[in-house]
């Protein structure tokens, strides 16, 4: 999202779907960018640590997802990340950085 009126669009809509009403932190889109994923997978736990990278050009968004465990449950996380403002010709490629175990 690049633009402050994206940003209050698309999260009064979703909020309005949930019926939870919340004011959204204030982002400075002159000079950041806000990007998010949604993450999910089945195990006993998942754990993130997200990074972010130039390489060649792109920006490189890499959750760090780490399932752990046997169990049969669904597990699930959605990561925003403020980053610094991306240009025009940049792009940006999100990875899980998945690691089963």
């Amino acid at each position: 999202i690049n633009s402050k009126e994206d940003y209050q669009n698309n999260f009064k809509i979703k909020s309005e779907a949930c019926g939870v009403f919340y004011k959204i932190p204030f982002i400075d889109f002159n000079r950041k960018t806000l990007v998010g994923m949604h993450l999910s997978g089945g195990g006993c736990s998942l754990t993130t640590t997200p990074s972010v990278q130039l390489v060649n050009n792109s920006i490189v968004v890499n959750a760090n997802a780490v399932f752990k465990g046997p169990c049969k449950m669904k597990l699930g996380k959605t990561i925003f990340l403020v980053i610094d403002k991306i240009s025009p010709d940049q792009k940006i490629v999100f990875l899980w950085g998945e690691d089963l175990n």
